[in-house]
């Protein structure tokens, strides 16, 4: 199972946890794991409680990425994100600045801007 993190919807503020899966700032308490190896099948089927976040994206059977807890494609600006687009623009984030590998609002931001450029129907 491949699991990503960190998830571009996940937002802390204030001391408190959010989802903005649903363009909204619905609460979640966040589950921590202290490393991603720890994230299995049977971990996270435990937490499949919309209430939960694991701040991570797990990728669905159209190579698409997905909540695993809410069961819901991840998407920004009406576009579902592909698993490799994903991965390239976390790469690309960890190679400007490598403290940012667990920053949801910097990997949101950089997705959010790729779409001004492109135009496709679905980013791949």
């Amino acid at each position: 199972m491949w699991i990503g993190q960190p998830c571009p919807m996940f937002r802390l503020m204030d001391n408190e946890t959010y989802c903005i899966l649903n363009d909204d700032y619905e609460e979640v308490l966040l589950v921590s794991f202290f490393l991603k190896e720890q994230m299995n099948e049977e971990s996270i089927a435990e937490l499949s409680d919309p209430t939960f976040c694991i701040n991570a994206v797990i990728e669905d059977n159209d190579c698409q990425i997905k909540c695993p807890t809410k069961n819901k494609n991840i998407i920004i600006g009406e576009r579902k994100i592909a698993k490799e687009y994903y991965e390239k623009t976390l790469h690309a984030l960890l190679f400007l600045d490598s403290s940012q590998d667990m920053c949801s609002d910097c990997i949101y931001k950089a997705l959010v801007t790729q779409f001004g450029i492109t135009k496709e129907e679905e980013i791949v």
